[in-house]
């Protein structure tokens, strides 16, 4: 039986560092990150859906999905965000099922930024948060988006507050520290399952 193990944590906390670690180890990582793009491909289940309800507005030219446009309608607007979700949940967990099916290994690893805000977590039998100070989430998000100080408040803002998630976390990893500090924190985690397991 493949035993699953979520990923998750705010945003710019080092989850990607985090998955690459576990990935150098040979452990499979999916990206629901990944599977949330597939699903809007052109001409998918996803993207027609997302048409009907919120018009060709946020097509590009090519056809292709307009994110930022998308994100920019629902960042700010509740019952949008809602409706997106309850279009593209559904078929993001439907594809990472079946990629589940597809490995024969013992620990699987998915990559879920929004875990507790999509409610997914008693579909995992273990969930690690991804910690990183507030200060150095803002830093890093600044950096990576380019963005200014204040976008980057309103972006963490707008996820449940990593405290929260700790506080239902089976483990915490803190991307705080230098890379083999973080590495040294995943492989203990990895022992203490194995040996449990």
């Amino acid at each position: 039986m493949t035993f699953l193990i979520a990923l998750t944590g705010g945003i710019a906390t080092g989850k990607s560092t985090v998955a690459q670690i576990i990935k150098n180890l040979n452990y499979p990582v999916i990206d629901t990150d990944l599977i949330a793009r597939k699903v809007v491909k052109p001409g998918s289940k996803g993207l027609n859906r997302l048409v009907e309800r919120f018009s060709e507005k946020i097509l590009l030219g090519s056809g292709h999905l307009n994110r930022p446009l998308l994100s920019a309608i629902v960042f700010n607007d509740s019952q949008a965000l809602e409706a997106l979700n309850q279009i593209l949940h559904p078929l993001i967990l439907e594809e990472l099922r079946r990629q589940i099916k597809t490995l024969s290994e013992p620990l699987v690893f998915v990559e879920v930024p929004l875990l507790y805000e999509v409610g997914w977590q008693a579909f995992f039998d273990q969930v690690w948060v991804i910690y990183a100070p507030y200060h150095k989430q803002l830093e890093r998000l600044t950096q990576r988006d380019q963005i200014d100080l204040e976008m980057a408040q309103r972006k963490i803002s707008s996820q449940i507050p990593t405290i929260e998630k700790i506080e239902q976390a089976d483990f915490v990893v803190d991307t705080e520290f230098d890379k083999e500090t973080v590495a040294e924190q995943v492989n203990q985690a990895l022992q203490d399952l194995l040996n449990k397991l």
